[in-house]
């Protein structure tokens, strides 16, 4: 214990930039946690299309989109989800992938619409990474 404080008397800045750090950490470790935010492997994806059937909603502008896109994806905004995807009844595709460039507006879209989808029994998930992870291993995409 002498020598921890010793450090922190020592190393003031050094120690308060680890102390930030941790608490940023632990910040966003306890948001994901709270929101249930999963965020998925490219492999991970690929299997719940293939064996759930999940959709997945492409969040680029529709020029990005049209340079290639995961096949069936969907091109929505915001605003879309809602009216094709919650406003179907009976929807039997209840898993829902988000993907945009690099999965920070996946994040940011999921943090709107997550308390709705899970009340309609939807799983939503984030693609890791986006399609730019998805173009650097190499899997497909079509125009």
């Amino acid at each position: 214990m002498q020598k921890l404080i010793y450090f922190i008397e020592h190393h003031t800045i050094l120690f308060l930039v680890w102390l930030s750090f941790l608490i940023l950490l632990l910040f966003n470790f306890i948001q994901n946690k709270i929101n249930k935010m999963h965020v998925i492997s490219k492999h991970s994806a690929i299997t719940l299309m293939n064996r759930r059937h999940a959709i997945v909603i492409d969040l680029r502008n529709p020029e990005d989109y049209s340079n290639g896109h995961i096949i069936n994806s969907l091109n929505l905004n915001f605003d879309h989800i809602k009216t094709k995807i919650l406003d179907k009844k009976n929807s039997s595709k209840k898993t829902l992938i988000l993907v945009c460039e690099n999965g920070k507006l996946s994040k940011k879209i999921f943090k709107k619409i997550n308390k709705i989808l899970q009340s309609k029994n939807f799983k939503i998930y984030i693609l890791e990474d986006g399609i730019n992870g998805w173009k650097l291993d190499n899997l497909p995409l079509i125009k």
